[in-house]
């Protein structure tokens, strides 16, 4: 596949290259997609096999134009190339205007194509293939510059290869052949013939007089048909596809890289009354032992700012102390705020106010979040931090076990809020990111617990984001009571409340 921009993909097997100008993103991360030549994709996320390897962030090595040129001069050949406008607007979503399957070019035709078959789309509409209504595969190479193509899982396979400007995906278990039109095969070449380009479009003109599009387009009426229709150059509309030149999809964010070190990222104090933590720690503040007669290991390279008591925890590949928090803060803050509701995202506003009590007012479980169950694999305790709950509030959250002991799968970003957790959970299976944890005794001591850190999965991402930028909540200034020099001789004792009244801003517990 040969993609100019975002390629969301849910194909397990590629038996050529892939060439992607933007985004490459697995939407099946948890299937391995073998990709079998040399790669370039700009960014990439998923679980991919790179057999030959993948340059990032080098672009593609083929000029765009050329495919677009190609696609306007090259004519049909009866049985071998179809040219088809099908019309419509460009757009990343993956609403298609029609499905293709090989029947609708080769009756009864055979899948394996053997590079020999191609079909050309002209327009900028959604384009969506898929198999036969026997099964048949698509045995097609698709030259589509203009527009966006969506591959269905009843396709099966594509025998061929895809250029498409940007690519989707429905379902899952999709294999690209990669045997590309005109790569001659068993039966030699394809004599190709070129022609023309298509006349160009007509002039885009305003019906109207300038100055009455001009007003018009002032007072934002150009989303009104009739005036978008008299006023085509003002409004950016010509040809009845919107601006020609479409405007930028949502832009993709992504948590911090380093995110996927850590079981457990806080930014002020936490109480940790987990036995086993699979990667590290990141603690801004001061680190308890929640459960000190318990031994507790942690699996990765660790930060922590205080340590209260260093019984207890055994960390794999040490621990920095007193060195400072390890990681953009703010950037945690403006994502929570910034992303989009979506599949593999849950936005929940919580409300209330920052607390350091262990007394959430609600108890979260994996059906308050996925209420189908069983029915949906995301419900299951083991989701490898494959999917995110955003906690945009600041009041504290509660996470516990279902009622038939099924625990938590997701990931937690809760940058502005203290996460409490019960022993019922019995293990989190993604990261948690939060502004402070703790640990519940009421309903159960919180012994035998363990936080998996996703396996070291960035929790689904990247993630698609608001386009404007967030104000983060405003936060009362505080400062020490006593001077900063005493409070820096005080900081190891920051885990009393004495100090962390007087020494607020150096124990890093303002509200």
């Amino acid at each position: 596949m040969i993609v100019q921009g975002n390629a969301e993909v849910a194909s397990h097997a590629h038996y050529g290259s892939i060439a992607v100008g933007g985004y490459l993103i697995d939407t099946t991360p948890d299937e391995h997609g073998t990709v079998n030549g040399l790669s370039w994709a700009d960014k990439v996320s998923g679980s991919f096999q790179w057999h030959h390897g993948v340059r990032t962030g080098e672009g593609i090595p083929f000029s765009w134009e050329d495919f677009e040129s190609l696609a306007r001069i090259l004519q049909p050949l009866k049985n071998h190339i179809w040219v088809i406008d099908q019309g419509g607007c460009y757009s990343e979503d993956n609403r298609a205007t029609r499905y293709y399957d090989l029947y609708d070019f080769v009756p009864n035709g055979q899948a394996a194509a053997h590079g020999m078959r191609l079909v050309i789309f002209l327009g900028e509409g959604t384009i969506g293939l898929k198999g036969t209504s026997d099964n048949r595969q698509f045995g097609m190479s698709v030259l589509a510059p203009f527009a966006r193509v969506v591959v269905d899982e009843t396709v099966g396979f594509v025998d061929g290869c895809v250029v498409a400007k940007s690519m989707g995906s429905t379902g899952r278990g999709v294999e690209f052949h990669c045997n590309c039109f005109g790569e001659g095969g068993p039966f030699g070449a394809v004599p190709l013939t070129c022609g023309p380009p298509p006349p160009a479009p007509p002039p885009c003109e305003d019906l109207w007089p300038t100055t009455k599009c001009q007003q018009k387009a002032g007072k934002d009426r150009c989303g009104t048909s009739s005036i978008a229709t008299m006023c085509e150059k003002t409004c950016g509309v010509c040809h009845s596809c919107g601006a020609r030149n479409p405007p930028p999809p949502p832009p993709v964010c992504e948590l911090p890289r380093s995110t996927n070190s850590y079981s457990l990222i806080v930014r002020q104090d936490a109480v940790v009354g987990s036995h086993a933590h699979y990667l590290g720690f990141a603690i801004g503040g001061t680190l308890f032992d929640g459960t000190p007669t318990e031994h507790a290991t942690v699996g990765a390279k660790s930060f922590i700012e205080r340590v209260a008591s260093v019984r207890g925890f055994t960390y794999a590949d040490g621990v920095t102390v007193g060195r400072g928090f390890p990681l953009d803060w703010a950037a945690y803050e403006t994502i929570a705020l910034r992303l989009v509701e979506s599949q593999g995202v849950h936005i929940i506003d919580q409300k209330g106010s920052f607390s350091d009590s262990d007394n959430p007012s609600y108890y979260y479980d994996m059906y308050d979040l996925f209420p189908d169950g069983g029915d949906n694999p995301t419900a299951q305790g083991y989701n490898n931090g494959k999917t995110l709950v955003v906690f945009q509030g600041a009041g504290t959250i509660g996470l516990k076990g279902t009622h038939d002991n099924r625990q938590f799968g997701a990931c937690i970003l809760a940058p502005f809020a203290r996460v409490v957790v019960d022993a019922s959970v019995g293990f989190i299976d993604g990261v948690v990111i939060a502004k402070a944890y703790g640990s519940k005794t009421q309903l159960g001591l919180d012994v035998g617990v363990e936080l998996h850190g996703g396996g070291g999965s960035t929790c689904g991402g990247p993630f698609i984001c608001k386009s404007e930028e967030v104000l983060l909540p405003a936060t009362s200034t505080c400062k020490n009571k006593l001077s900063d020099k005493k409070c820096k001789k005080k900081a190891k004792k920051c885990h009393k409340k004495r100090i962390k009244k007087k020494c607020a801003s150096t124990c890093n517990t303002c509200k």
